[in-house]
């Protein structure tokens, strides 16, 4: 499962909600969010 890069200057609940759309079709809820802000702070962090 290919998890979205977050762009350059995009806020969180919009990348969150653009992850999800991908993640959430493979994986249950909790899980995909977890994937999906753990992929953005990841980012931010860099």
């Amino acid at each position: 499962m290919p998890i979205p890069e977050p762009r350059k200057g995009e806020k969180e609940s919009e990348y969150i909600s653009r992850c999800m759309h991908v993640v959430g079709k493979e994986e249950k809820r909790d899980r995909a969010l977890a994937i999906c802000y753990r992929k953005y702070r990841e980012r931010k962090n860099k």
